[in-house]
């Protein structure tokens, strides 16, 4: 749901801290708090679709969503409109698995639901998080709570990821 998030930012830089995974961007000063900024892409693109090199996030990255009561940031390419969907033609998750981020699919839209609670939960545990199996971590979320996102590839290109859903900006 939307009310899950917290505020769009435009994308800034960051303070970048030492010994991080290269998904973690830094730190950015906002409202009197510092907010830890990661890459979306490099989070929840495949391995694949990494290959190919991936711009940097301050080369593509045009927007920061903020997550967790503004505890966090996702870095994206864009913004794209808010999209009602109709629970049944999503096709959702049934258990937690390697991406336990992922609540399901649309289709239709080819986009991605992504559980930002999960995906919290699975950067506050760090790397071992982030590069091993986390089906332990994130047990699987109910369809009816709904998701909090969608998360699709940009057409600007690979390693791009949009917010939401709209036309290319």
């Amino acid at each position: 749901p939307l009310a899950r998030l917290n505020g769009v930012l435009p994308f800034a830089p960051v303070t970048p801290l030492p010994n991080h995974s290269e998904h973690f961007l830094g730190l950015l000063p906002h409202q009197g708090r510092n907010v830890r900024i990661v890459d979306l892409a490099r989070v929840v693109l495949a391995e694949r679709q990494l290959q190919g090199g991936l711009r940097p996030a301050a080369e593509r990255c045009r927007n920061i969503v903020l997550v967790a009561g503004g505890a966090w940031g996702l870095a994206c390419d864009g913004i794209g409109d808010a999209l009602t969907l109709d629970a049944g033609r999503v096709r959702w998750r049934s258990a937690a698995g390697r991406r336990p981020w992922l609540a399901g699919t649309v289709l239709e839209h080819l986009c991605a639901l992504l559980d930002t609670e999960a995906l919290v939960e699975m950067l506050g545990a760090g790397r071992e998080a982030m590069a091993g199996d986390r089906r332990s971590r994130v047990p699987a979320k109910d369809p009816a709570g709904g998701a909090d996102m969608l998360a699709e590839p940009s057409r600007a290109g690979p390693g791009n990821v949009r917010w939401g859903r709209g036309s290319e900006q």
